[in-house]
Order: structure tokens, then sequence, then C-alpha cells
């Protein structure tokens, strides 16, 4: 449902919000070994997510990429996938027919819709903060144990 690039942004995110508990700057390497995503492309997302103001970065040998405390406290995953995949998600349709609408829907257009906004809403209630806060009471997985332990 999420392009590869969100999920490395949503990844990310959650490794930055738990790393911003002790605002501590994460660079593009550690972020890729905690959660296992290609450093080139993970280093992309970050990009566009810092391009649209989610995360901040420093240059330098000592930069990297970090997110505010406060930011972090109110953050949802709807803001993620919004920067990343767009209204994508809202209107992409299932079998990947381009014309596919309201008006002309394809075989599973109306069950697949019902699907689509219920995923919306539950993207739009879902804090990061929870979740990174499920990762570091070991309740989820995410291959970022290591941010607790590292750096």
């Amino acid at each position: 449902m999420l392009s590869r690039a969100c999920e490395y942004g949503v990844k990310a995110v959650i490794c930055l919000t738990i790393a911003s508990r002790e605002d501590r700057i994460k660079s593009i390497g550690d972020i890729s070994r905690n959660i296992q995503t290609p450093e080139a492309f993970t280093a992309k997302v970050l990009q566009k997510l810092v391009r649209a103001g989610l995360v901040n970065s420093i240059k330098g040998k000592n930069g990297g990429f970090y997110i505010n405390k406060e930011k972090a406290e109110n953050l949802k995953l709807w803001d993620v996938v919004q920067i990343i995949d767009g209204d994508d998600l809202r209107y992409r349709c299932l079998l990947g027919l381009s014309n596919c609408s309201n008006a002309k829907p394809c075989p599973v257009h109306e069950s697949y819709k019902t699907i689509r906004e219920d995923l919306v809403r539950f993207l739009k209630r879902t804090e990061i903060k929870i979740l990174s806060d499920r990762v570091i009471r070991g309740e989820s997985i995410l291959k970022i144990e290591t941010i607790l332990r590292t750096n």
C-alpha cells in the first residue's frame, strides 16, 4: 500500500523520534544500519522530509539528521505519508488502472475504497511517538533496537 520510499521514511522518522529523546543527531549511516535500508535511497527520502520541514539536517563531518522534540511529540504517520507519497494512497487503483474512478470503477473499486478510507483514518490518528514508545519498550520490532545502545 505504501511505496518503498514511504516505508523507509516512516522507519527513519521512528528512528529519529527515538533519538530526539536524547537530542541526538543521527548520521545517514547510523539510520540506514538501524533500520536496515540502503543508505543512498534513505538519504534521498530524508532529504525530501528535510525540504518539507519535517526533519532537520546538519551538514559536515559531524552532521546528520534530527527531529526537534516538540515536533516529534505531534507527528502522525499521515504527515510522513503525505510528504513522500502525496495523495497517491487515497486515489490509487488496487489493480493499477489509471482510468479507474467512482464513475468508471474497476471490479474491486468499491470494496477497496472502504479499505483505503480506513487506512487513511488510521494514518491520520496514529502518532509516531506512540510507535517509537512501542519500539523502546520492546513491544514492536523495526530493526532499530540498537538505537538505544549506540552513540
